[in-house]
């Protein structure tokens, strides 16, 4: 769910941040399907798919996938904003079209945090899609779900234990990244 809401949030992130749209039409349509993709909740849209789709993880998936397009356009945006204008002015006078401005005085600037904050995202879907599993959209939560209402707590604790163990795996990886791109 991460890497399918990634894939599409990040091209719509350069048409959702002020600086770097092809003009402010585009801006403003994007920022408003990103505001209403955002406005509704990861539970709200998990139930919504569990009654069109039933249940299973491809409704976790997709309700996760959704939720997480939204929080993630958004923060790639603004952290796209934040770019300096001093190394686009030079890619610009060097006579450079607006997608190269872009690929050339933007991207390099905003590289390594996106990666962070995408690591991050990550961090955040992991815990989201186990309270999602609970209302019956499949996965871990759905798992954990079962095994408290069954009053198997052996179980139930090894699902928790490892949900700490991959939580903290992603810390360490996260780490490792960010010190390897700056």
């Amino acid at each position: 769910a991460t890497f399918m809401a990634m894939l599409a949030a990040l091209p719509l992130s350069f048409l959702a941040a002020s600086n770097v749209a092809p003009s402010r039409l585009v801006f403003r349509v994007t920022r408003f399907v990103m505001i209403l993709v955002r406005a509704t909740p990861e539970l709200v849209l998990a139930v919504l798919f569990v009654a069109a789709l039933g249940l299973g993880p491809r409704t976790g998936t997709l309700a996760l996938a959704v939720g997480i397009f939204g929080f993630s356009t958004r923060l790639f945006a603004d952290t796209i904003e934040e770019a300096r204008s001093g190394p686009r002015e030079g890619v610009v006078s060097t006579g450079a079209s607006r997608l190269q401005d872009t690929a050339s005085g933007v991207a390099p600037q905003v590289w390594p945090a996106l990666v962070s904050q995408g690591l991050y995202i990550f961090d955040v879907s992991l815990r989201a899609s186990t309270v999602l599993g609970i209302v019956g959209a499949g996965g871990i939560g759905f798992m954990l779900s079962n095994s408290m209402r069954t009053l198997n707590f052996e179980v139930t604790g090894g699902i928790i234990l490892c949900i700490f163990v991959i939580v903290g795996a992603i810390e360490v990886v996260s780490n490792w990244v960010n010190r390897q791109i700056t």
